[in-house]
């Protein structure tokens, strides 16, 4: 069965009204840029209820190879990207989508967890033994702040 994966058109830049304001989501995007050192030429997907969002953000930033990811059920998508990035309203929520796409990431690649609507340390503790189930590492220190950056593993984990 192919992957199913859609990928919307990116927006054109130049359309970006010139008194444009960046939002809380626009901040938190580029802590998450930087936190994974993404580069425009890297091929990304996003998934979650703030795919749209996060899709005209990249764009923004000269982002030019972005998927939407609904869905995949095998490895074959149209590009496995070396970052995903997943956003949810809980732990469970993002687990599952984690899940259903995390086949269009590579090996080694990186997923970016949009956590801000996680709250509590207890329900950050969970989403994080959630992804260490599916074979994701993360860093401890990750589980205190509203973005969860996890490796998915590659062949040197074998």
């Amino acid at each position: 069965m192919a992957a199913l994966a859609r990928t919307a058109p990116l927006p054109d830049p130049s359309q970006i009204p010139s008194d444009f304001e960046p939002t809380d989501f626009e901040f938190r995007l580029e802590r998450l840029l930087r936190l994974v050192d993404a580069e425009p030429t890297d091929p990304v997907g996003v998934a979650g209820p703030e795919a749209l969002d996060l899709m005209c953000a990249l764009a923004r930033r000269g982002f030019d190879r972005v998927e939407a990811a609904q869905r995949c059920t095998c490895r074959c998508a149209d590009q496995a990207c070396a970052l995903l990035i997943v956003s949810g309203a809980s732990a469970d929520a993002i687990a599952a989508t984690t899940l259903a796409v995390s086949g269009m990431l590579r090996p080694g690649g990186r997923l970016a967890v949009m956590a801000h609507a996680v709250h509590g340390p207890h329900e950050r503790r969970r989403l994080g033994n959630l992804l260490a189930h599916r074979g994701f590492r993360y860093r401890e220190d990750d589980l205190d702040g509203p973005i969860l950056i996890a490796t998915k593993p590659g062949p040197e984990d074998l």
